[in-house]
């Protein structure tokens, strides 16, 4: 729409193009169905939302729901998925109920390779959830999270940051061990659901991606994680409230290439700073980030 001044000074309104109006109403119903199909049911009623729809509105908006034809189009919940605005149990209850889903999942072959489950473990509100790719395979059956040597440094890193047992939570992305180390794609696609809701349970103020598996589940992003790591990125996982997602390198690879122990450690740094920034802040006061659409 323009508009253009007359001899008096009186701006003269166009009529908008049909061409261009359909083409905007096209794409409001594409992102519509988009916020859709991650879960966005509603938008909060933000101050600067409000302010834009007093602008257009007389009347005083509360929440802003898609329309009803949309939201009947919207696709069912992935196995395990649950948005964190529909759990509203305790978080411990939550996760044991995760824990036994997980433990009875049978969505892809590494079910096939044993009865046993990766487990997140550590606090049940933690400021940091760290996640990992798969536990090592251990037949003593010791609970590892990534593997022996992989836990000793895990719990040395987050010593060195501050953080007590009560500040963070490990888990993994994979909930089986896999027998390479190169996992079939169809086991990651069938554990994506698992590590949103266990995010929805914890509502950590930051992630921290340990490795190139995480870091891409996470972010959406196929790029190698040697681009992506020490940077600040929106997770894929929508929420009502999405915490950012910081990479780095997996101790697995830490302690086959020390080299790399300095770069992990000026990662680690970030991490550190941001948290000490929102120590003053409510816990669900962290930046938001727009959840970023899944790769196939």
């Amino acid at each position: 729409m323009s508009a253009k001044k007359t001899g008096t000074d009186r701006p003269e309104i166009r009529t908008p193009d049909p061409a261009a109006a359909l083409l905007v109403a096209q794409e409001v119903r594409r992102l519509l169905r988009f916020h859709l199909a991650l879960g966005l049911d509603v938008y909060p009623a933000s101050g600067q939302l409000r302010s834009f729809l007093d602008a257009h509105s007389a009347d005083r908006p509360g929440p802003v729901t898609p329309p009803a034809a949309l939201r009947r189009q919207r696709p069912g919940p992935e196995p395990g998925r649950r948005q964190a605005v529909e759990s509203r149990q305790p978080a411990d209850a939550a996760l044991e109920e995760l824990g036994r889903a997980v433990q009875a999942c049978s969505l892809c072959g590494l079910a096939e390779n044993g009865p046993h489950r990766s487990r997140g473990t550590g606090a049940e509100a933690p400021r940091l959830l760290v996640v990992g790719d798969w536990a090592l395979r251990d037949r003593s059956g010791a609970g590892r999270i990534f593997g022996p040597g992989e836990d000793e440094m895990l719990a040395r890193m987050m010593t060195a940051l501050g953080l007590g047992r009560d500040d963070y939570h490990v888990t993994n992305v994979l909930k089986c061990s896999p027998a390479t180390a190169s996992p079939p794609s169809r086991a990651t696609a069938a554990c994506r659901p698992w590590l949103e809701r266990e995010i929805a349970i914890l509502r950590p103020q930051l992630i921290c991606a340990m490795g190139e598996l995480a870091t891409q589940v996470l972010t959406g992003s196929s790029q190698p994680l040697a681009r992506l790591h020490g940077r600040f990125h929106g997770c894929r996982y929508a929420a009502d409230r999405t915490p950012q997602v910081l990479p780095t390198y997996h101790p697995r690879l830490l302690l086959r290439q020390q080299e790399l122990k300095k770069v992990a450690w000026q990662d680690l740094q970030k991490i550190r700073r941001y948290l000490a920034r929102s120590r003053g802040r409510t816990r669900h006061r962290a930046p938001t980030a727009v959840p970023r659409r899944s790769t196939p």
